[in-house]
């Protein structure tokens, strides 16, 4: 049973906000289900005047919006880049990061009619809802300072008129630069000769695979820059994490002067930690109810309280399952009048329907939202009074950002972050100053991935010839991956360098999105309804599984691996489904060791292999199994060569304890590194000599297990402290059970794994 954490608050301490949502829930909210509330007072706004004269025309707009004075981050950004520095802004959400960009880049084309700027969204609805933003902004100046979205969604009767007659401000997508403005960069030289500005919005987005995709694009655009002349300065806004210069030096080779301190003022808001109801309890344990029925719960109270409501989930099915059920409480409840104001959101919609949904969020037709991180991004979306975000968010900076979504026009918000029952969500309800005063994780990426490098670098050689002596842009480790696409026969060396090999080199071969795989179209009655990359179709879209889509289900018949479309039935069964099968890992030659305590630590290379070989059906509303598992007539194969860490207790370790040992620190591993929690992975072998492995999922490794094989000691602490938090007698999901363990928590220790932690922290053992 867990203990030892719960002091909560009293009835009479709740905020007015929660009051209300726990007085529209099915059954009476108990006091133990509090865990945590941390209430954040108002912050007064602190000003600053500009060193440097704004240009008169845009100080007169400024003043007709009502901005009679900037906050102190923006008049510093203004400063800093109107002197000619790059510039990163890391700042609180809905702090006006916006104005950080816009008043330096409008103010110099003010001045240089001439003068050109890219901004770079990581969406295209973020994009379009920015044009729509800067547009306001200049009013009349709109003639001066032109701005246009170009985007894969722009017609194309639009893009021939952009090509032709470049605005100032092109607002875009890294997508588009890659496909369309580095390839047929002749086509716009006189647009390059006046480049003058790169705006990054939303930089903590670029890490990981797509980040280390968008340093090379980026890299590339300044290689064409500079062909044309040019040497554009950049100005970078971000979430806050906990290395935002860094992160700006990997995309773009330059050091940034960081602006932190926020000057913005923010409305009081109440940070709720909340334990779902206890479903059941035995002798052993502690059984609650799913974080994301209870989720909907929350949802469906505060739409009763007459409140609106954004609710954040980490996957694509769990969007869809909290929608469903939500959609079943209100028609249960009587409530079928608030259907038809409930939306689900996440990628693979259509265009039209995102922005029906953000335009319905906006007028207050659409009460209620459930999502993934697509909306955690600086959409405008209106003002929220409660956010729900089901399950800890895998990152600090994604749980600010899905914070940040409620009250953002100066109202007190209600953030409730429901503890799912892993170890990461329980160590956080235990320890909730880790959360709310902590610093950020930091954000890696990896511009050497030799998968990565090697596709873009051929890119870049067909563009202009890759000369060696570019190291200084590209870093020696990155550059040399040319030779993995010179062994390949994309680039062939010449005196000058490396140029593209014929028939290489097109950006139409290489998806900023990934490293492999592409996508598969899901066809319903032969039109297509979405799309899933190709990394979930095993475990989310096999023969037989049972795949949501905008709330609804259907049911796989058929996968056409060659065709890559999956064809889907509607599925009125009221079943879901669950993937099962097993692993295997190859590791390979050592890269660095270490030892904490009595456990070796090694980064390695290693090849992971993955079967799914039946999956099971689910009862929807009951959430049981129903029946055997169901044998795949195809087993789905995937082979994943990476990076990881190799954790090797001492002689005589038990290999169920190194098993519990490996799901503490692959579950905790995300307080220390900025990524999705999909994106580490673990397997111990528990037969023979036991050894566990922690793994980047990313094809090649992404640097997400060199910072995690350097800070692996806090993991362990935070692990440590975890299993001696959890008062389960023999292990459960919130201490060393985890919910993708393909050996589907066999063969697990608590006692083994707490003596073995112990000795990895060089302390004697409880």
């Amino acid at each position: 049973m867990n203990s030892s954490r719960r002091s909560s608050a009293s009835r009479s301490e709740w905020p007015s906000l929660l009051t209300e949502v726990a007085s529209g829930l099915r059954r009476t909210a108990t006091l133990d289900q509090v865990l945590a509330l941390r209430p954040q007072p108002p912050v007064v706004a602190k000003f600053l005047t500009t060193e440097h004269p704004i240009h008169p025309l845009l100080a007169e707009r400024l003043a007709k919006r009502q901005i009679a004075s900037l906050y102190s981050h923006q008049a510093r950004a203004f400063d800093e880049a109107s002197s000619g520095h790059d510039v990163v802004v890391t700042t609180s959400t809905a702090s006006g990061k916006t104005l950080c960009f816009n008043l330096p880049v409008v103010d110099s084309i003010l001045r240089d009619p001439g003068a050109k700027a890219l901004y770079l969204y990581p969406t295209k609805a973020l994009a379009n809802d920015q044009l729509a933003g800067l547009r306001e902004l200049l009013g009349p100046l709109a003639a001066q300072v032109t701005a246009e979205v170009f985007t894969g969604d722009t017609p194309e009767e639009q893009r021939g008129p952009i090509k032709s007659r470049p605005p100032n401000i092109l607002i875009a997508n890294p997508d588009i630069v890659h496909y369309q403005q580095l390839a047929d960069h002749v086509a716009w030289a006189r647009w390059w000769q006046d480049l003058r500005w790169i705006v990054i919005d939303e930089a903590h987005t670029y890490r990981g695979v797509f980040g280390a995709h968008v340093a090379h694009v980026l890299r590339r655009t300044l290689r064409i820059a500079e062909h044309y002349g040019a040497r554009p300065q950049f100005i970078a806004a971000s979430a806050t994490i906990a290395n935002p210069v860094e992160l700006v030096e990997t995309l773009t080779s330059r050091t940034p002067v960081l602006i932190s301190e926020d000057g913005s003022p923010r409305a009081g808001r109440d940070i709720v930690i909340w334990q779902p109801p206890i479903k059941q309890t035995t002798p052993t344990a502690v059984i609650y109810e799913s974080v994301e029925d209870t989720t909907g719960d929350l949802v469906v109270a505060a739409m009763l309280a007459g409140k609106s409501v954004i609710a954040f989930a980490r996957a694509r099915r769990t969007v869809e399952r909290i929608r469903r059920d939500i959609d079943r409480q209100l028609a249960a409840r009587g409530r079928s009048d608030l259907l038809g104001v409930v939306r689900s959101y996440r990628a693979g919609y259509d265009v039209d329907v995102r922005r029906d949904i953000e335009r319905g969020l906006r007028t207050g037709s659409i009460r209620a939202v459930v999502s993934t991180v697509a909306l955690e991004l600086g959409i405008d979306i209106g003002s929220l009074d409660v956010a729900v975000l089901s399950g800890y968010p895998g990152s600090t900076m994604s749980f600010w950002q899905q914070a940040g979504r409620a009250g953002r026009r100066g109202k007190r918000a209600l953030v409730l972050m429901v503890a799912s029952q892993n170890p990461l969500d329980q160590y956080l309800a235990v320890h909730p100053d880790r959360l709310v005063g902590a610093a950020c994780e930091d954000a890696v990426s990896d511009v050497a991935n030799p998968a990565i490098a090697a596709r873009q670098l051929t890119c870049a050689a067909k563009e202009l010839t890759l000369r060696r002596s570019e190291s200084d842009l590209y870093g020696e480790e990155a550059l040399a991956q040319v030779e993995v696409a010179a062994t390949a026969g994309w680039v062939v060396a010449e005196r000058r360098g490396w140029v593209a090999a014929t028939g290489h080199g097109r950006p139409d071969e290489v998806s900023l999105r990934g490293i492999e795989g592409g996508s598969y179209a899901l066809l319903l009655r032969g039109q297509e309804i979405g799309q899933i990359e190709s990394r979930y179709v095993p475990r989310e879209a096999h023969e037989g599984a049972i795949y949501l889509q905008d709330g609804d289900p259907f049911r796989v018949t058929r996968v056409d691996d060659l065709q890559k479309i999956i064809v889907l039935e509607p599925s009125r069964e009221g079943l879901l489904t669950d993937p099962l099968g097993h692993r295997m890992v190859l590791s390979g030659a050592a890269r660095r060791t270490k030892r904490l305590g009595q456990v070796e630590v090694t980064l390695v290379g290693l090849a992971a292999v993955d079967r799914i070989t039946d999956y099971v059906q689910i009862n929807e509303a009951t959430k049981r199994r129903i029946g055997a598992p169901i044998a795949l007539e195809r087993p789905r194969d995937t082979k994943l060569d990476t990076v990881g860490i190799r954790l090797a207790g001492p002689e005589g370790a038990d290999g169920a304890a190194l098993h519990a040992f490996e799901h503490l620190v692959r579950s905790l591993g995300s307080l220390v590194v900025l990524c999705d929690p999909g994106d580490l992975e673990g397997h111990t072998e528990v037969e023979g000599v036991p050894v566990a492995y922690v793994y980047d999922r990313n094809p090649g490794g992404i640097g997400l297990a060199e910072r995690l094989f350097e800070r692996l000691d806090e993991v362990i602490e935070a692990a440590a402290q975890r299993i001696s938090d959890c008062g389960c007698e023999d292990g459960c999901p919130a201490c060393i059970q985890s919910g993708s363990c393909l050996r589907r928590n066999e063969a697990l220790d608590k006692v083994g794994a707490r003596r073995l932690l112990a000795a990895t922290l060089r302390s004697p053992a409880p």
